[in-house]
């Protein structure tokens, strides 16, 4: 592909954030008729390689970078301009050659990039997006792991996003060898997070938990239409319960031994711990009758944590797990069902046994009394300033308490129906 002058390119880059509208405009200009010529995209994902630039100049081209492969990449106007096939090809191959760039912003525009291109010509004009990835994978430095697990999260985010039958299809084709190698990451991390001790927690190992979590939802809710036919999607769910306690142990161990400091590690573990959850929970609601050999294990922890101030994630995490069980139809004891799965028979043994009457109302007095009642300070807030309390604005803000208080709202609604269910 033609080579643009690239020197022009990064001044007008620059310029673009001056000040002076005499300086700016003819930039914008500049910059609005290089679109339309050949190698623009090139020039500029070079540019956002080039760690000699400025990190503004750099993070200015790989913006304007992604935006115009979103305008021109694959127009639906056919009279639009369109980048060609050669620059097309080298901007895939340099945007793979450059994954793991040491500017984490650069290196994040990077990964939505591949993943717009992903979304259009993945398969058929992309085959070795995912060997290639699968390949910088292997014995990857901490810095390529999470680079690697970036672009895979966004990139199956956006393939995932398409509806047509035929693309589902392909998604579950690359399902099944792509599970393995991350759930491999995935433990991977989990092992090196569990097992170090709260004063030297690994920052990358935690940031890799959390984005293979991610990209292991898109895997299991999208990829596969029958979990009971996949064995180790099934022995990732009580390995995910079990790093979720050992996080929160992790972080409570580190309250204790340094109070509100470090600040950041235990932010970090709570993201790990929403992110599982978050994983398992939204698999449970696609496919609940996978978790019933553990439904009591679960369910009584979930009614034990239900409202544990001293864990609130893990009591979060209860408070969805009740609501998804009392929501699940294939839980429930139906007549006229000829020759139910024993799963759904054995849900709805334990789920009778675990939801009686003492149980439900112990768990609505427990909402009532706990999760949905306000403190005095918050009554005064409400008073005083509503919108600042609920969007977490105002002096004595509790956006996170109303966000928790939402959580127990569902539960209390399916509490409610299960309670006229049991009366009726």
């Amino acid at each position: 592909p033609a080579r643009m002058d690239q020197q022009q390119v990064v001044t007008a880059l620059q310029h673009t954030v001056d000040n002076d509208p005499a300086v700016r405009k003819p930039a914008e200009q500049f910059l609005r008729a290089a679109e339309q010529q050949h190698g623009f995209c090139l020039a500029l994902l070079e540019l956002a390689s080039n760690s000699a630039l400025p990190d503004q100049t750099r993070l200015l081209a790989a913006f304007y970078l992604k935006n115009n492969v979103i305008r021109y990449w694959a127009p639906r106007d056919e009279a639009m301009h369109t980048i060609g096939a050669q620059e097309k090809a080298r901007v895939k191959q340099l945007a793979l050659e450059t994954i793991d760039d040491n500017n984490d912003a650069v290196a994040l525009q990077k990964a939505i990039l591949i993943s717009k291109v992903s979304r259009t010509d993945y398969p058929s004009e992309w085959p070795e997006l995912f060997p290639t990835l699968s390949s910088l994978l292997q014995g990857a430095q901490p810095q390529r792991l999470i680079r690697v697990l970036t672009v895979l999260h966004f990139v199956l985010k956006e393939l995932s996003s398409k509806c047509l039958v035929a693309d589902r299809k392909k998604f579950q084709e690359l399902a099944p060898n792509l599970f393995g190698f991350v759930k491999g990451q995935w433990e991977t991390c989990a092992i090196q997070v569990c097992d170090e001790t709260a004063t030297s927690l690994s920052e990358v190992a935690l940031q890799g938990l959390i984005l293979s979590s991610k990209v292991l939802r898109r895997i299991l809710l999208f990829g596969f239409t029958q979990l009971f036919a996949v064995p180790e999607a099934i022995a990732l769910i009580p390995a995910a319960f079990e790093t979720i306690h050992k996080l929160a142990c992790l972080k409570q161990a580190l309250l204790a031994s340094h109070g509100n400091n470090p600040q950041a590690a235990q932010t970090r573990l709570s993201r790990a711990v929403h992110h599982l959850g978050k994983m398992l929970t939204e698999v449970w609601k696609k496919h609940p009758l996978v978790f019933v050999p553990q439904l009591q294990t679960y369910l009584d922890f979930a009614l034990t944590t239900v409202a544990d101030k001293t864990q609130p994630e893990l009591a979060l995490l209860a408070q969805k797990i009740i609501t998804i069980c009392l929501e699940a139809r294939s839980y429930r004891a139906r007549a006229g069902v000829r020759a139910p799965r024993p799963e759904a028979v054995q849900a709805a043994s334990v789920m009778q046994a675990a939801m009686n009457p003492n149980a439900i109302r112990r768990l609505l007095q427990v909402l009532v009394g706990e999760l949905l009642s306000l403190k005095p300070s918050e009554v005064e807030s409400w008073d005083s300033d509503p919108e600042g309390l609920v969007l977490g604005t105002g002096q004595d803000s509790c956006h996170e308490h109303f966000r928790s208080v939402s959580i127990a709202e569902s539960l209390g609604k399916v509490v409610a129906r299960e309670i006229h269910s049991q009366l009726v």
